[in-house]
Parts: structure tokens; C-alpha cells; sequence
């Protein structure tokens, strides 16, 4: 029997085959918006129809993004790039709004997991979508493209803690 963890890497296992610009060029560390830690978390037993909680919903600031710099690579693209740290999160995902990155590619990474690239208006072609996970405490969000700012809002993560 497959593990949850299996299992999600499985499904985005498809998204994985292009490699971030960033981890590519072998960038050093993108500029950092660092959440606090989360208090421990322990079971809950209380309420056996929602079953237990695997992760946290964490609001990111909209002034988180003006963290993010850009950088330009040896062959001339542009790239912004923005850290997001979690502390002892075993995996994290994004909730994208407002995404439009057209001909844009927008791709997450941490240790050696990548998710992306997405393009255009995001999976569904609403521009409000959360990405597949990345299973690691920091995740870097790339934005490879020519508009001069970047093409969506981050309004929220999923701090997962199991």
C-alpha cells in the first residue's frame, strides 16, 4: 500500500520533467519571506467525520512579494524569485490568485523536488488554483517572463505537518 506522501508525489511526478531557470543556473538562495514557527501539533481525536488534520491554511502578506528580486541570467532571460520558509513544515503548497503568466513560466522548488512549470491563467484556466506540493520546509517560487512585475498574487500557503 502507497504512503500519502506516495501518493502526491505520484500525481505531480508529470510536472516535474522541466527544470526551474534557477536550479538550472545554479542561483544561490532567492531573497526570503520567513513565516513564524507553528506551535507543535498534536492529534486530534475530537471530530472523526473531518479526520485528522494533515496541514495548516497560512495567510502571506501581500507585501510578502516585494521581497522577491529579479535577476537576469547569462542568456539574457529575466527571473524573479522569492523564498518561502515555513519552519518544520514536511511540505508546502501555494494558492495562487490573480495568476495571468501568459507565455510566463512559473515553476516551485525545495531540495530536489520541482513543481511547474504553469503558465497562461494556471491549471484550470481561472488564475486561482493551488499548486501540487513540494515537500520541504523552503519553497522557491520562480517567475521566468517579461512583464515587469509578477503575474499573480500568493495569498496563501498549506503548511503541512503530517
Amino acid at each position: 500500500m502507497m504512503t500519502r506522501r506516495q501518493v502526491c508525489i505520484l500525481i505531480a511526478s508529470p510536472l516535474t520533467a522541466a527544470q526551474p531557470p534557477g536550479v538550472t543556473a545554479k542561483l544561490s538562495t532567492a531573497p526570503r519571506y520567513n513565516f513564524p514557527a507553528l506551535p507543535e501539533q498534536k492529534p486530534s481525536t475530537t471530530d472523526k467525520a473531518q479526520g485528522e488534520a494533515i496541514g495548516k491554511h497560512r495567510s502571506l502578506p501581500a507585501a510578502a512579494l516585494k521581497k522577491g528580486r529579479w535577476v537576469k541570467l547569462s542568456d539574457g532571460r529575466r527571473l524573479w524569485r522569492l523564498a518561502i520558509h515555513s519552519p518544520k513544515a514536511v511540505g508546502i503548497r501555494v494558492h495562487f490568485t490573480r495568476f495571468a503568466a501568459g507565455p510566463g513560466k512559473v515553476w516551485l522548488y525545495g531540495g530536489a523536488e520541482s513543481v511547474g512549470p504553469y503558465t497562461a491563467a494556471g491549471i484550470d484556466e481561472t488564475g486561482s488554483f493551488w499548486t501540487d506540493t513540494v515537500f520541504s520546509d523552503l519553497v522557491t517560487v520562480e517567475y521566468e517572463g517579461k512583464l515587469a512585475s509578477p503575474p499573480f498574487q500568493i495569498v496563501e500557503i498549506t503548511h503541512l505537518f503530517r
